[in-house]
């Protein structure tokens, strides 16, 4: 089973993600799992605390309130260099986007949510071949 973190404050996205995945991606919930954290601190503590799990995509929502979207992408890029990450926003700011690149992220995901935005990047989180181990690198602080 892949896994997908989706850092985003509202439910009912991921809850309109999950349903596009099941119902027209036609991806059952055993292939993918998509977990969401509803925020940023949330994410880097998940990141701290949990040294061995496999994360095989991250998806970062730029406007979740008190967050710094590029700052989770280059920690989980640094910890998980295998991972597929991918920005979630809305408008078309080159500079944010040229930075979410330079922090690791490898997809840019345009609002509002549709199949044909997310499909490539869960393509590409499905079709990566499974390493055996996780790509894990420790974290320095």
């Amino acid at each position: 089973m892949k896994r997908i973190l989706f850092v985003k404050d509202d439910d009912k996205i991921t809850r309109l993600i999950r349903s596009l995945i099941e119902n027209q991606m036609h991806i059952k919930g055993s292939e993918l799992d998509l977990i969401r954290i509803p925020s940023g601190e949330e994410a880097i503590r998940l990141l701290e605390m949990q040294l061995d799990d496999r994360v095989d995509g991250l998806m970062v929502d730029r406007y979740n309130p008190n967050d710094d979207g590029l700052q989770i992408i280059q920690m989980y890029h640094t910890r998980y260099p295998d991972a597929e990450i991918a920005l979630y926003t809305e408008e078309g700011n080159k500079d944010y986007h040229n930075n979410a690149v330079v922090c690791g992220a490898s997809t840019l995901i345009q609002k509002p949510v549709s199949f044909h935005g997310l499909k490539p990047f869960f393509l590409k989180v499905l079709r990566k071949k499974a390493t055996g181990k996780p790509s894990i690198i420790p974290l320095t602080v």
